[in-house]
């Protein structure tokens, strides 16, 4: 197992690692829509519509895979959670045009709360070509 961080995203609250390789897979920890990759976990969050996090926590996990050498192609199963039950569909939209005509298995849950106020958190796992 191979853990795995970089200063393209930003950091994981918790001291947990952005992403672990292990067998070929690399496993992405969930990320929120945030812009600022200080060392400050409080920083940065944005107070953007639940859509809007869901593509920056996209372009997020985009930033892991690419210093992985690896891209969102690679993606086999996203997991989003989100705080607002009536965005589903515009989140879903644009999960859809980030990832262009990429299709993952996909997994949704509305949750109570997400850390810091944020509204969406998405974690991937990725299969190597």
């Amino acid at each position: 197992m191979t853990t795995f961080n970089t200063e393209h995203a930003p950091i994981v609250e918790g001291g947990y690692s952005q992403a672990v390789e292990a067998g070929g897979m690399i496993f992405i920890s969930g990320q929120m829509g945030r812009r600022d990759f200080s060392e400050k976990a409080e920083s940065g969050f944005v107070p953007w519509a639940s859509p809007d996090q869901a593509e920056l926590a996209l372009k997020n996990i985009s930033a892991i895979l690419e210093d992985m050498n690896a891209d969102l192609s690679d993606i086999v199963k996203l997991t989003i959670y989100f705080t607002e039950m009536h965005c589903l569909k515009a989140i879903h939209q644009r999960i859809a045009e980030v990832l262009g005509g990429h299709a993952p298995a996909m997994s949704c849950a509305e949750v109570k709360a997400l850390p810091r106020g944020c509204k969406v958190m998405i974690d991937a796992v990725c299969v190597r070509k």
